[in-house]
């Protein structure tokens, strides 16, 4: 009841709401080896440095429980990537269980 009569107060004054402020940039196509990063089932993608070279590398896990990961492509845009494989350890894909 306070909060409606404060909004008609406030409307009946002549005070305009201010438009709600923009909390991140537009999304983009992000690419990996010149195509677009798709296919992937509810995508979790993360940046982290994992081979510890100064440069973050781009890992997008998906509701599988597998792991890609992809280098930056430095002759691209800022949104290319080089081709993602598949992120492994002991020379086998990782695989996490989901369920």
């Amino acid at each position: 009841m306070i909060v409606t009569s404060l909004l008609v107060a406030s409307a009946g004054l002549g005070v305009e709401a201010e438009a709600p402020k923009a909390r991140f940039a537009p999304p983009v196509q992000l690419t990996a080896g010149g195509s677009e990063h798709t296919g992937i089932l509810y995508p979790s993608p993360a940046l982290h440095d994992v081979d510890g070279d100064g440069a973050l590398e781009l890992l997008i896990g998906e509701i599988f429980g597998t792991i890609t990961i992809s280098e930056r492509d430095p002759e691209g845009p800022a949104t290319a990537w080089r081709e993602a494989q598949s992120m492994k350890v002991g020379g086998e894909p990782i695989k996490l269980n989901n369920w």
